[in-house]
């Protein structure tokens, strides 16, 4: 049986929710994978420019090692302690072709500066950094600068053997220092060698006219910073914006500088910011739509739930009312037989039998009201048939000219591809008319209310609509529109019933009913039926010719209500059948068993067990017995499980109606 409404939006909204909530974090993880992915490339080439500073003056500390180790080599020869011009010269071209081919070398009085032996050019000193001054080790002092000489000026202090104070003086070129900087590439801008001070001893970027001359202050700041290794901003002396890696040499107090374009820094930083950037976006916005959802999806539980509630107290209502209406479908069986018998005597007089009459049409109508509780407690099961939807509509239609003022146009409009219907025909019809005279209440004068009915664009659906331009529901309203006893109307003006028995009617029907209303602006209240086909009603209508019987037979009548029990026999022994009775089961059962009767007719809802209980036990004993199941409330389902053609006879009932059923169950195969 399908539901006012279905769980199956929902379970796929908490499928895109849980998708969701999967797919954030994976869609934050993968954005800051990249993020990370981009500083990954700014360290790389970090590392890569430190590892080349690094190498760099790793280079110029073996190269300045060399130097120094063949100073030392000169200084502790005997041509320097013994002060012999010639053996100096020779000792010099030979440690100069060891150490590094000096460009010259001198051995100096260093009182009076002059030169006691020398190797090579000679040059002034330009720019002097330290003094060898108290060191017994060679060390690098400055830059001198002459014609054909460019160069790196290393001194020693030592004394001869005479106890001359002398200082040893070595030049050499700085094209071997030169050599080890890389090449100028788009990557690395610039490169450098720079002495404690920040002058430059070597340059990758015009090295002649930078020799000896300061770096910029951010070289400088980079040397004074106390760091042996780093990585700065700044500018170059030709204007190029760049980033430096530089390591400083603990020995010489030399440092390697590296120039690399800013796009290898800033561009990874930028882009890693940017990932960082969009995946908090992202992420703020899917958990703003998470939240989104989840509210929604709180508010969609929260009215699942108001409807849930509201489906359990209808329940317990149609349990409290069909309770009500079986027992009050028991009264009124025997006062409509006992009426009809008055309203038949033609001995008896007029005025009475008319009063009779009145009070019979009264137990009709109280008849008819308990079918509406039933119908809403759905604790008896419609007859759900193919119905002639063309036909329904031209009887309601002569029920509306009846009951419906002129000053409310009825009009109804069927498809012409729309037929046939699973439903309770009677039940339809009611249910329409009730809907039709709600619209009517509910609508001005002069106001037409529409009753049509198309194809659904659901396959084999059919929508049944009616509408009116009325004053509409307001949402409180519209809320309990379904509550069974709850009207809008004037106190006697109305049951409260008319939506709950069309909303019992639409659910057992296999259907939906929906309404859609706006205070002011009318109200479309939408049944959803299934549709048949036309040979389908026309075979049910052929079942439903009978032949009646006059014949004379044995009845069974069990019913555990002595007023009820009591007309019923009556009744059917007025008609020349032969009646036992028992308000017993378990008595009837054991009359089955020993004499068989044509038919029993019982009630449904007894206390020792009910019709079904009562069908499947006897027919163990007799299972030819035939049955006549008569009740104002019963179990279909129940029923349908032991024989599903056993003939029912819904209470109250006239006499007339009881005899026809009789008759056609015994004709019944």
């Amino acid at each position: 049986m399908r539901k006012l409404w279905n769980n199956n939006g929902s379970t796929r909204r908490a499928a895109l929710l849980v998708a969701a909530a999967a797919i954030v974090p994976l869609l934050f993880v993968v954005i800051l994978e990249m993020g990370y992915t981009s500083l990954a490339q700014q360290r790389s080439a970090e590392s890569d420019a430190l590892a080349r500073s690094a190498a760099i003056i790793l280079a110029a500390d073996v190269q300045s090692e060399r130097i120094i180790i063949g100073s030392e080599a000169l200084a502790t020869s005997d041509a320097v302690r013994t002060g012999n011009p010639e053996a100096f010269t020779l000792r010099a071209r030979q440690l100069s072709d060891i150490a590094g081919r000096w460009y010259g070398a001198e051995l100096l009085d260093e009182l009076s500066g002059k030169a006691i032996g020398s190797y090579g050019g000679h040059a002034d000193i330009l720019l002097r950094e330290s003094r060898a001054v108290g060191s017994n080790r060679t060390r690098f002092v400055g830059y001198a600068q002459a014609s054909g000489c460019r160069c790196l000026v290393f001194e020693r202090q030592l004394k001869s053997d005479n106890g001359k104070r002398l200082l040893l003086r070595i030049l050499v070129s700085p094209k071997s220092f030169d050599a080890l900087l890389p090449p100028v590439t788009s990557k690395y801008s610039v490169s450098a060698i720079v002495g404690p001070e920040g002058r430059f001893i070597a340059r990758s970027v015009q090295p002649q006219a930078r020799f000896g001359k300061l770096s910029s202050t951010y070289v400088r700041s980079a040397i004074v910073a106390n760091k042996l290794q780093g990585i700065y901003r700044g500018i170059t002396l030709e204007g190029m914006e760049n980033y430096s890696a530089f390591t400083k040499s603990a020995a010489t107090g030399w440092s390697a500088h590296v120039a690399f374009d800013v796009s290898y820094m800033d561009g990874p930083r930028r882009r890693f910011y940017y990932a960082l950037g969009v995946a908090l976006a992202a992420s703020l916005l899917f958990a703003g739509l998470l939240i989104t959802a989840a509210f929604r999806e709180m508010a969609q539980a929260r009215r699942a739930a108001e409807r849930m509630q509201q489906t359990q107290k209808l329940e317990a209502l149609g349990q409290l009312t069909g309770g009500i209406a079986h027992d009050f479908n028991n009264l009124l069986t025997p006062i409509v037989a006992v009426l009809d018998i008055i309203h038949r005597n033609s001995s008896l007089d007029a005025a009475i039998r008319g009063l009779a009459k009145g009070a019979l049409e009264s137990a009709k109508r109280a008849g008819k009201l308990t079918r509406q509780l039933l119908a809403f407690s759905r604790q008896e099961k419609l007859k759900i048939v193919p119905v002639d939807l063309r036909q329904t509509f031209l009887n309601v239609e002569v029920l509306v000219a009846q009951g419906v003022r002129p000053d409310h146009p009825v009009n109804f409009n069927l498809a012409d591809d729309v037929h046939c219907v699973l439903a309770d025909p009677t039940q339809l019809e009611v249910g329409l008319l009730n809907l039709v005279l709600n619209a009517r209440d509910a609508s001005p004068a002069g106001t037409p209310i529409e009753v049509r009915a198309c194809r659904s664009s659901v396959i084999d659906r059919i929508l049944v609509e009616v509408a009116d331009k009325g004053t509409g529901m307001a949402p409180e309203v519209l809320a309990r529109a379904f509550e069974p006893f709850f009207t809008t109307k004037e106190i006697g003006k109305g049951t409260g019933l008319g939506l709950a028995q069309v909303f019992g009617l639409i659910e057992q029907s296999g259907g939906t009913i929906h309404i859609e209303s706006e205070v002011g602006k009318g109200t479309i209240i939408r049944l959803d039926l299934a549709a048949c086909d036309e040979r389908q009603h026309d075979r049910t209508e052929a079942k439903r010719e009978v032949h009646f019987v006059s014949s004379r037979r044995r009845l069974l009548v069990i019913d555990d209500d002595d007023a009820v029990r009591g007309s019923m026999a009556m009744t059917l022994q007025d008609a020349g059948y032969t009646v036992e009775t028992t308000s017993s089961p378990v008595v009837g059962l054991t009359s089955i068993e020993h004499h068989l009767p044509d038919l029993v007719v019982a009630d449904f809802a007894m206390p020792e067990m009910d019709g079904a209980d009562l069908i499947r036990a006897a027919r163990v004993v007799r299972p030819q017995v035939k049955f006549l199941i008569v009740s104002g409330l019963m179990d279909r389902d129940a029923l349908a499980a032991v024989c599903s053609d056993t003939p029912v006879l819904a209470k109250p009932f006239l006499p007339d109606e009881l005899i026809a059923a009789v008759e056609r169950s015994l004709l019944a195969e």
